[in-house]
């Protein structure tokens, strides 16, 4: 069973989605920021960021067909779970003026993950 919860499950679906509407757009000849004032009609707040327009506009135009994102490589996103979520809350409240390597000692996780996530 996957450890997804129902809303992260709900972004990815949300995220292929409007990677669909960028690809059909992209293959019509719109301009991302042609995109984008579409998306932003239809999705309102939800609608992806110029960037991410962009980003992926440009992929298609290069040939790229997937909408799935590359697998990443790297650590495991253990830093994000809800478990280590609440972990890095109470520390943090505990005493606001921990340390960095204090924390990555706490939790067992990288100074830079810590950094990124408190």
């Amino acid at each position: 069973m996957s450890s997804e919860t129902l809303c992260e499950v709900s972004k990815k679906l949300l995220d292929l989605e409007q990677r669909s509407v960028i690809i059909f757009l992209t293959k019509e000849g719109e301009k991302p920021k042609e995109i984008l004032e579409r998306m932003v009609a239809v999705y309102g707040e939800s609608a992806p960021s110029y960037y991410k327009v962009k980003f992926w506009s440009k992929q298609f135009k290069w040939g790229r067909e997937s909408i799935e994102e590359y697998p990443h490589t790297g650590r495991p996103v253990e830093a994000t779970s809800e478990e280590m979520c609440q972990k890095f809350e109470s520390l943090i409240l505990t005493d606001r003026r921990m340390k960095v390597s204090r924390l990555a000692e706490e939790t067992g996780i990288s100074g830079a993950e810590s950094f990124r996530r408190s």
